[in-house]
């Protein structure tokens, strides 16, 4: 067996990626091309590096980036994590040589790089991925978020093991909602994709949060939906949509956004999130997914007075296992270039106009 070559793939070689990213254990919706092309609209760029050995994928990532005018430099984003086999520490400084290599010579000033691979799930460690870790740290370079990760339900179960795994709360509720007439649908349609603009600016505004614009929003959801790369899924209560989530559906199926309107209704509504949820688990489970990713949370077990305690209880509650990601890393190629461009990007984000932030009520 001859040794992995690592480079940046040409667009035709895209397609054969994504099957590949598509089919690995860690795949998600960061690792396709079809999501990096919709951050155009942040003007961002994206391009994938991956290595084959014997013609055959072995590993990579999707790097998006954004350009200073001029100079050219880059600062670069990896968020989906790196696809690797094997996935061992002498695989991963093969990839990372390759990968700083490319990055100098394409002008990249520093790369934040999300390894996504977990590092622990639930009771269960992986020592080749703290070698990876070690290796990293051994160049200089450490995680910068401490504890990280998400919760997975596994879905190779079926309702009642499922909900014998939610906290005895979240299983009340299930059943309530359901007593009471709550249904769930899911749709790929444009009203449903205005509908969760208008419960996300309502969710986010009851916060005075800045949100994408409309246009905006569309842009980088719209695309993935007619691909059915996304899905949006929503609970209807008395007639009208009270809860909504929107699903990435490629690899893992990942929870990617929610918002609701619950505390809108002037009389008190049976909870709706929890059968949303059991609802989207019951649905991928039926099309052949095998693990259901609730979103990031900052750590296995909820901590009261956590800025994000709210949802993080919440997501806490379907007693999925807690998958720590192996790492959040800062990798500065050009100090004084990152500088600039760190400068540059705070200026450009904030008068570029593709947020609004709404009044809190």
């Amino acid at each position: 067996m001859s040794g992995s070559v690592y480079g940046a793939l040409r667009p035709e070689e895209f397609a054969e990626w994504n099957d590949y990213a598509r089919q690995s254990p860690l795949g998600n919706i960061f690792c396709n091309t079809d999501w990096a092309a919709t951050l155009a609209v942040w003007d961002n760029e994206f391009e994938v590096f991956a290595g084959r050995r014997d013609g055959t994928f072995c590993g990579g990532v999707v790097i998006n980036s954004r350009r200073l005018p001029v100079v050219g430099w880059r600062l670069a984003n990896v968020e989906g994590g790196v696809l690797l086999d094997p996935e061992d520490a002498e695989e991963f400084a093969r990839f990372y040589d390759a990968l700083m290599g490319h990055l100098r010579r394409t002008g990249c000033v520093e790369l934040r790089l999300l390894i996504r691979n977990p590092i622990r799930v639930g009771d269960s460690t992986f020592e080749n991925r703290r070698r990876i870790d070690e290796f990293l740290a051994a160049r200089g370079i450490h995680n910068t978020v401490p504890v990280n990760g998400t919760y997975w339900i596994d879905l190779k179960q079926d309702d009642d093991a499922l909900l014998a795994r939610m906290s005895k709360n979240c299983r009340r509720d299930v059943r309530k909602a359901e007593r009471e007439g709550v249904t769930v649908e899911d749709s790929n349609s444009a009203e449903a994709l205005d509908t969760l603009y208008d419960q996300f600016a309502a969710t986010y505004g009851r916060k005075g949060l800045r949100i994408p614009k409309r246009d905006v929003f569309v842009a980088t959801i719209e695309p993935l939906l007619r691909k059915d790369l996304m899905r949006i899924y929503y609970a209807r209560f008395d007639g009208r949509i009270v809860n909504m989530a929107l699903v990435a559906r490629f690899g893992s199926a990942r929870y990617t956004r929610g918002a609701s309107i619950a505390a809108e209704f002037e009389r008190p509504i049976p909870p709706t999130g929890q059968i949303l949820h059991f609802e989207i688990m019951r649905r991928l489970r039926a099309e052949g997914y095998r693990l259901y990713d609730l979103g990031g949370s900052p750590g296995p077990e909820p901590q009261e007075g956590h800025p994000n305690y709210g949802v993080w209880r919440f997501k806490h509650g379907f007693g999925g296992s807690f998958a720590q990601d192996l790492g959040d890393y800062s990798i500065v190629l050009n100090r004084v270039g990152r500088r600039l461009m760190q400068s540059a990007r705070r200026l450009h984000d904030r008068f570029s106009g593709r947020h609004v932030r709404l009044p809190a009520e």
